[in-house]
């Protein structure tokens, strides 16, 4: 995809060489944005368009300058989705791109997943004044909210919880996940990212943004624009 194409010869041309945690030094650049669409009337010099041109029919944009792996980006969709931390679906399938950061209980503890579907945090009750744990579904409550209550502007999937990321040996990269229904027929969804190795990560992520962004399929709507606001390479 020349928008993939694009990005690379920015962070290649202008990004700026600075040292980091891995001692692998990188070139960086910060907010390159681009919005992906499958509604061809929203096509133009900032937006492209991932639909078929010959049916209209929606489309993944899988890049052919590397080999991506479809079936590992379902199987790593459907199991953030589940919410489970455990690795054991991804072995059934021979994926294992999480294993480096598994756990002794065979777990990814900051799995996106586990914080999509468990964000933690403190809830205080009617019958005590110590606060009690409590965790937030934010897959269910933005399906619930594009169903009951589309425009919402509160409709956010966010992967940061402070207290677990800022000590992760792999902080969430995917931070925020961000809703927005135009009418009844179209929605638009943003991302937001902390960082991203644009060579090795950025094939399966196209992919990866177009599926979450299935969210709003599942209630009807077509998602019409996808807006993709990357952070540092």
């Amino acid at each position: 995809m020349k928008i993939y194409h694009d990005m690379i010869d920015e962070v290649l041309q202008y990004g700026t060489r600075k040292e980091n945690r891995t001692g692998v030094d990188t070139l960086s650049t910060f907010n390159y944005n681009y919005e992906l669409t499958w509604d061809e009337r929203l096509r133009g010099s900032v937006t492209t368009y991932v639909g078929d041109s010959v049916d209209g029919n929606h489309r993944l944009p899988l890049l052919t300058t590397k080999k991506v792996s479809w079936k590992n980006i379902v199987v790593e969709m459907l199991w953030f989705l589940s919410g489970d931390p455990h690795i054991q679906i991804l072995k059934q399938h021979k994926c294992g791109f999480w294993d480096p950061w598994v756990d002794a209980k065979g777990e990814v503890p900051m799995a996106y997943g586990n914080v999509w579907r468990r964000f933690p945090g403190l809830q205080a009750t009617l019958d005590s004044d110590v606060p009690s744990l409590r965790y937030n579904d934010q897959i269910r409550y933005v399906l619930d909210g594009l169903r009951n209550n589309p425009m919402s502007r509160r409709l956010v999937v966010s992967a940061w919880a402070p207290h677990q990321a800022q000590v992760a040996s792999l902080p969430p990269c995917h931070m925020l996940y961000l809703f927005n229904v135009q009418n009844v027929e179209e929605s638009t969804m943003e991302l937001f990212k902390r960082a991203v190795r644009e060579t090795p990560s950025e094939a399966s992520n196209l992919t990866r943004r177009i599926e979450a962004g299935q969210l709003d399929s599942f209630e009807g709507r077509n998602m019409a624009r996808g807006v993709q606001p990357p952070p540092p390479c």
